[in-house]
């Protein structure tokens, strides 16, 4: 599945780069085809923050987003850091008392505010309390409207950001009417920031996920059973641990550790997320399916043999992610923090781990020959072996069941 980001820089008027506004993009032609404010501020956000990685996209940077009432009204914007984002409030946000309590709760918090495409009115100057940021366009605003916000907001702190600056005598004329921030096709278009991502099974998932997290005394195996049995969900983790926010000297050998490092706060926040943005779709589900039964049928083979599961589980569950996601393993691995046990085995490097990858393409493919033959090197029974992989493809087929029939 294919996910894109706009990224289109904002600079001061030292013409640093100080942020990007991210924008949302249906493909690589520069357009977003939906008209769902919602989803639209949804995809950027799980697109940025847990596929694409913020590191990444933003290099510490600001990231400028918009995000409807409806979002607002949630309390999304508190699930990301305030030292990374800027909230942009919509223009057709109207300033109820709802919004501005939410407003003033959010600068309260040490956030950002922006109002996009501002024209000062009436019936939006509550806004300008809780403002840091005023962002006009500069093609369309007329030079009475500028000049009714430059009086009112002279003697503050609030910056103006000029929107689509297209030339240099723009960018000039800009900064001589008192702007502080500048972005436009002067300095660059938005570009398209691509990469793939893993389709979700479906919110029911989520949903059982956020009940067992917000017990009482919360069982953090049973956390772990859930966030194992979905394959993007554990994927996005991976990455999020990856990211410098939990930056760490070991590397991961199970979800369970990703689980722990994370918190169950923070893991709850991005399920959250998740559960917002979620779009269900079947697409590799086949794939996904298999590496489940795989990760079950690892985790067998290490019970038997009285060592870690968990480590065998992750390699199962992973051995097929270059397919899914459509890119190289070595360029995956990259980004996920795992042990040098896994990537290696995932590489294809000698190990008995990359033993057990041999073993369960062999019995995907049905060579009986090749799987006897392998089986003798693990020193296993032959039927042991079969009788393991039959009940691992029962239960993914069962997991499977049971998550598309509440979807």
């Amino acid at each position: 599945m294919d996910v894109f980001v706009g990224r289109q820089p904002i600079f001061n008027d030292k013409l640093e780069l100080i942020g990007y506004e991210l924008l949302s993009r249906s493909g690589s032609d520069n357009k977003y085809l939906e008209f769902n404010g919602d989803q639209a501020t949804l995809d950027v956000l799980v697109n940025s923050f847990m596929i694409i990685g913020i590191e990444k996209l933003a290099n510490r940077k600001k990231c400028f987003v918009n995000f409807t009432e409806n979002l607002i009204l949630d309390d999304l914007p508190t699930y990301f850091n305030k030292d990374i984002i800027v909230i942009e409030l919509l223009e057709d946000i109207k300033p109820t008392p709802k919004v501005l309590e939410a407003c003033a709760r959010l600068k309260s918090l040490g956030y950002t505010l922006a109002l996009d495409d501002f024209v000062l009115r009436k019936e939006n100057a509550a806004f300008l309390e809780f403002a840091d940021i005023i962002k006009v366009d500069f093609l369309k605003t007329r030079p009475e409207e500028l000049k009714k916000i430059l009086e009112v907001i002279n003697h503050t702190d609030i910056k103006l950001l000029a929107e689509k600056v297209e030339s240099r005598e723009d960018y000039h004329l800009a900064r001589s009417l008192g702007f502080h921030l500048f972005q436009g096709y002067f300095f660059s278009k938005p570009v398209i920031i691509n990469t793939k991502d893993v389709s979700s099974m479906g919110n029911h998932q989520y949903f059982l996920l956020l009940e067992k997290i917000d017990q009482p005394d919360p069982n953090i195996n049973e956390i772990v059973e859930l966030v194992e049995s979905d394959f993007a969900l554990t994927y996005r983790l991976l990455k999020i641990v990856n990211s410098t926010a939990y930056h760490m000297r070991n590397r991961i050998n199970s979800i369970k550790q990703a689980v722990i490092v994370l918190g169950l706060n923070e893991l709850r926040k991005w399920v959250m997320v998740l559960a917002f943005a979620n779009k269900f779709t079947q697409r590799n589900s086949e794939v996904i399916k298999t590496s489940l039964c795989r990760a079950k049928f690892f985790e067998s083979i290490a019970k038997l043999k009285d060592i870690p599961s968990s480590e065998c589980f992750l390699l199962g569950l992973l051995s097929l992610i270059d397919t899914i996601l459509e890119k190289r393993m070595e360029d995956i691995l990259v980004e996920l923090p795992l042990t040098s046990r896994i990537k290696d085995a995932l590489l294809g490097n000698s190990s008995e781990l990359n033993i057990e990858l041999q073993l369960i393409s062999s019995l995907e493919r049905g060579n009986m020959l090749e799987t006897i033959e392998i089986s003798k090197v693990l020193n296993m029974d032959e039927k042991e072996i079969y009788q393991l992989y039959f009940e691992a493809i029962e239960w993914s087929d069962s997991l499977f069941h049971s998550i598309y029939f509440y979807n």
